[in-house]
């Protein structure tokens, strides 16, 4: 029989091993992990408080721990607590989830969404937020792994939603132990582990966890599939089938880079250009998967588009049209993927932080004293350039270079606004305009042109 010492041991050297697996991890990493309060994420944090504490920088094999500690050499965590705002309740429960974090010695931030709320699709548009408020704070802490508390069970039952909606191979591998972002790479090292093991490990422990309402509701589709037990011969199965999946996405994915990175060329201003030539060598299958990255790259769309969008586009390939926030454009013969302006949001500044993902397309970091933050107030924001603005500057320098570039690409180009007027182009591409070096923009898409968003471990 495994007493509770030795089950706390292992689980916690089986974690470790885990996200070992995950890294590189810089000498004194900074770790933030997504905690709502269940019994998932509180093992998670608790699991990765201790690898933080005992996670040894290279060179330093030889010196205790405790050592380490007193030096500042060892890592740091930050719980993370998403206040969605759907529930009276919601306020309450977050401190007291940030209490129970804080008994235990970690420190915790609570992100609350004071959007209004949708009336349709309330789930999805709630995850949605959540991994908006979450990636926008590590990227405003330069915090570079996110931790997320998805175990086997959620990864088995993705997988069974999945394939009722006939999903594809893409779908079917269910979800990956990382996923690389422009500004944070997204961790889960539990999708090994079962729901009951971390139960154990709190119960064991005598630490309270919650769960969220919304986790008994039967008109959710993940809830209800809950409620179904499965032999566990038939969840081994399933687990070497969606192992068998992601493999094959592997594949897929490295097939897709090979073809995008042949025919398609990327602008550090935020556009595309495919080359015609060698795109219609390759087979339609493709082509299709080609302009579904270049859609989603230069567009901002959470999902990839659906299949018969794609094929109108590529029947129709060289007349301008539009599909998930991406303009598609012939200019002399050649293929444009850009950003619609008048999709492009519009982001305040603060004064509180120096750097802001600006329209899930640019990365903005400023000095700290910028002239331009100085007096950065709710009235300053972030937003493109449009018609407005650009009329107001085509006859200076920066209009004349401007002029370069299709008329679709300069109007989404970012800009500071006060209110509804334009005062200062955010221009990185051009050193001309930099000398005073008090900001610095750079191109990083929520999807990546190349990439791979696959990993298993």
């Amino acid at each position: 029989m495994e007493f509770q010492g030795e089950f706390q041991e292992n689980f916690q050297t089986a974690f470790n091993k885990s996200l070992e697996k995950l890294g590189p991890f810089e000498d004194n990493p900074h770790l933030a992990v997504a905690v709502s309060g269940g019994s998932d994420s509180v093992s998670l944090a608790l699991l990765a408080k201790t690898w933080v504490r005992q996670h040894i920088p290279k060179g330093f094999q030889n010196v205790g721990t405790h050592n380490l500690k007193d030096e500042g050499k060892t890592g740091t965590l930050t719980a993370l607590i998403v206040d969605h705002g759907l529930r009276q309740e919601s306020a309450a429960e977050a401190q007291q989830v940030r209490m129970l974090l804080a008994s235990h010695q970690i420190p915790a931030v609570i992100l609350r969404w004071t959007e209004e709320k949708p009336h349709n699709r309330l789930q999805e548009r709630a995850r949605e937020a959540r991994y908006r408020l979450l990636t926008e704070w590590c990227c405003q802490h330069q915090v570079l792994h996110l931790l997320l508390g998805h175990h086997q069970d959620d990864q088995r039952e993705t997988f069974q939603l999945r394939r009722a909606k006939k999903s594809g191979i893409l779908g079917l591998s269910g979800m990956s132990s990382i996923l690389e972002t422009p500004s944070v790479r997204i961790l889960r090292p539990l999708l090994q582990f079962p729901k009951s093991r971390l139960r154990r490990y709190l119960t064991l422990q005598n630490i309270p966890f919650v769960e969220d309402p919304s986790n008994a509701n039967l008109k959710y589709s993940r809830t209800a599939l809950r409620r179904e037990t499965m032999p566990p011969q038939e969840q081994e199965r399933l687990e070497r089938k969606i192992e068998r999946y992601g493999l094959r996405r592997l594949q897929k994915e490295n097939e897709i880079n090979t073809a995008v990175s042949e025919c398609v060329e990327v602008f550090p201003e935020g556009y595309g250009i495919l080359d015609r030539s060698a795109y219609q060598k390759l087979s339609n299958k493709q082509q299709r998967d080609v302009l579904q990255r270049c859609i989603m790259t230069f567009g901002v769309g959470q999902y990839p588009p659906r299949r018969d969008s794609l094929e109108t586009v590529m029947k129709n390939l060289g007349m301008t049209c539009t599909l998930h926030g991406c303009l598609i454009l012939n200019r002399q013969g050649k293929i444009f993927f850009v950003r619609e302006p008048q999709k492009s949001e519009c982001a305040p500044l603060s004064g509180k932080s120096n750097t802001l993902r600006w329209d899930d397309r640019f990365i903005l970091s400023f000095s700290p004293n910028n002239s331009l933050l100085k007096n950065a107030d709710d009235k300053i924001h972030v937003g493109p350039l449009k018609e407005k603005g650009w009329m107001q500057i085509k006859q200076t320098p920066e209009g004349k270079l401007l002029k370069a570039f299709p008329h679709a690409v300069r109007l989404g180009f970012p800009s500071l606004w006060k209110e509804s007027r334009f005062f200062h182009l955010l221009m990185p591409f051009s050193s001309k305009f930099t000398k005073k070096k008090e900001y610095v923009i750079y191109f990083a898409p929520r999807y990546p042109l190349t990439r791979f968003t696959f990993t298993i471990v």
